[in-house]
C-alpha cells in the first residue's frame, strides 16, 4: 500500500487508510508515537493507563456518581479450606 506525502496548510500530511486504522484500533483524537529510526518512519498508537474509576466508567457506561454503591461491610466467602490465617 502506498500513500502521498500533501501539503496541509503549513504542515505535510498523508492519509492513513481505513482498514490499517482498524486493524490498529485507531481512532480519531487517538494519541499516536512518532519517530524515525533506520530511514523509516514508526508510528505507534499510545496506550493511557487508565484509573480504576475510568475502567469503571466504562464497564458501567456513566459516571462514577451515577454507579449504585454496595454497602457491605465483610463479605462471607465460606470456610478455610486449607491453612488460611486471618
Amino acid at each position: 500500500m502506498t500513500a502521498t506525502l500533501q501539503k496541509w496548510g503549513n504542515s505535510n500530511g498523508i492519509r492513513i487508510p481505513k482498514q490499517i486504522l482498524a486493524d490498529l484500533d485507531i481512532k480519531v483524537n487517538d494519541e499516536l508515537s512518532i519517530r524515525s529510526f533506520n530511514n523509516e518512519i514508526i508510528i505507534k498508537k499510545e496506550h493511557k493507563h487508565k484509573t480504576l474509576q475510568d475502567r469503571l466508567e466504562e464497564f458501567y457506561k456513566r459516571p462514577i456518581s451515577k454507579i449504585k454503591k454496595l454497602n457491605v461491610d465483610e463479605i462471607d466467602t465460606g470456610v478455610n479450606v486449607g491453612d488460611e490465617i486471618w
